[in-house]
């Protein structure tokens, strides 16, 4: 297992050193999870992962959580899912999940953040705005019923007949049935007066209770804020901003109307700077966290690649007259993205090993693409590759474990390696657990099934 081996205390090492680049090359495949898994595990230590898309970083972010077994749950800051300067909104379960890290983060509730460059590159709200926003509810205490209400919309949350998506409110007499972005499922508050009695979570589908919520902590649904303090001397930045952009009046006076009314158009997150001056970085909510960049040259491929959207993106809405501010405003320039990164203490995963002036600790690794095949209906005995190799694993004393998505595909596994003299077991914990374990004898070696998401794992 990785904490046999001398590689975590070397990365342990160069980071008591002070080192600013440490460079792991050499890992494949999932192994670049499981190494931060196991340094972070060791080491007291808060971190910023970087890779070059959402992909990346979704898998990444799957992959930490198994190996870390809830150790230090990794948090996703997704990119939102259109290109720079297009007239969409993000969609609200994104705009959630940053809103919440965000939230995490300010609060020190976060350990690991993983993010494609190019949310890295996006501005955020500051992170003032972000306290005087936040609004707290206690079970069984007061609070004006109606200036919620009011203060709901202004957060960017839509009044709904039916509470069933993230940044939605109903209310229905006493009752208000919220769902921040901050929560897996709904919120129904039953208030008597302006006292919130109740509150619980609740199934949008069957509408039953779950459980008691003692506290409430609601964030915005949206990350751009319509609130009245905000937006009372808009109107000449706004102007500003419009003649820039050959915006007629009557068009600029009508964007201030449905601002001033928390009229949520298409696109608006473009006009942020305008509303909150001074946007932050996820990095300023982060303050001396060091960065992980996963395949760093990847990183910095496609942090040129989305400083050429943000441009392109710029152009196209000039010429289609839409309503946004200037990008600097908005994103990091190539250049300054690269001032972060080499401002900061940064462990550098990669497959390949890369000059430069980095401290390097090189970590064996073997992939397992060769035991990929190909199955037909012509295909005969195609788990012998496996097999076979799983005995030479077995007979040099390894423990295996196989990564399973369902049980019922574990148990089918189990059977089909029967025949080739694999005895497996299949085990319900956690990889940790299973990894710690000793071995069972056994007269013919013994594997593992493991009913997790995942791949074969290679012996550690």
């Amino acid at each position: 297992m990785i904490t046999q081996i001398p590689h975590i205390i070397d990365i342990r090492a160069a980071l008591a050193r002070g080192e600013r680049r440490i460079a792991l090359p050499g890992l494949k495949g999932s192994a670049p999870a499981c190494v931060l898994a196991e340094l972070l595990r060791q080491h007291p230590l808060n971190v910023l992962v970087i890779t070059a898309d959402q992909d990346a970083a979704d898998e990444f972010c799957r992959e930490l959580g198994f190996f870390g077994a809830g150790e230090a749950p990794p948090l996703a800051f997704p990119a939102w899912d259109s290109p720079p300067f297009a007239p969409a909104s993000p969609h609200p379960d994104i705009s959630g999940a940053r809103l919440d890290t965000l939230f995490r983060l300010h609060g020190n509730l976060a350990r690991v953040v993983v993010l494609p460059v190019g949310a890295a590159m996006q501005r955020v709200l500051p992170r003032r705005i972000f306290n005087e926003a936040a609004c707290y509810l206690v079970a069984g205490e007061e609070f004006e019923r109606d200036d919620l209400l009011a203060r709901l919309v202004k957060l960017g949350y839509a009044n709904v007949p039916l509470v069933e998506d993230r940044g939605t409110f109903a209310v229905r007499g006493g009752i208000l049935d919220i769902f921040p972005p901050n929560f897996s499922t709904p919120v129904r508050i039953e208030f008597f007066g302006d006292t919130a009695e109740t509150m619980r979570t609740f199934d949008p589908l069957t509408q039953r209770s779950l459980q008691a919520v003692d506290e409430l902590v609601l964030l915005p649904s949206r990350e751009i804020l319509l609130t009245d303090d905000l937006l009372a001397d808009i109107a000449p930045r706004l102007k500003e901003c419009c003649d820039d952009l050959d915006i007629p009046a009557d068009r600029r006076r009508a964007i201030l109307e449905e601002l001033k009314n928390a009229v949520y158009f298409q696109g608006i997150e473009y006009l942020q700077p305008l509303v909150h001056q001074g946007l932050e970085t996820v990095f300023d909510y982060a303050p001396g966290w060091p960065l992980v960049l996963l395949d760093p040259e990847a990183v910095r491929a496609a942090a040129a690649r989305f400083a050429e959207e943000i441009a392109n993106g710029d152009s196209k809405a000039r010429a289609a007259a839409l309503p946004h501010s200037p990008a600097a405003e908005l994103f990091l320039s190539g250049p300054e993205i690269d001032a972060v990164m080499a401002g900061r203490s940064c462990l550098e995963l990669s497959g390949l090993a890369l000059e430069g002036g980095a401290a390097t600790v090189a970590i064996p690794c073997e992939g397992n693409a060769d035991l990929r095949v190909t199955v037909s209906k012509e295909t005969t005995h195609a788990l012998a590759p496996l097999a076979r190799t799983l005995r030479e694993w077995l007979d040099q004393g390894f423990r295996v474990l196989i990564a399973c998505h369902q049980r019922p595909q574990a148990e089918r596994l189990r059977e089909l390696l029967d025949p080739y003299d694999i005895r497996c077991t299949i085990g319900e914990g956690s990889f940790t657990e299973a990894a710690g374990l000793q071995p069972h004898p056994h007269p013919e070696g013994e594997g593992i099934v493991r009913q997790r998401t995942g791949e074969v794992l290679p012996p550690l």
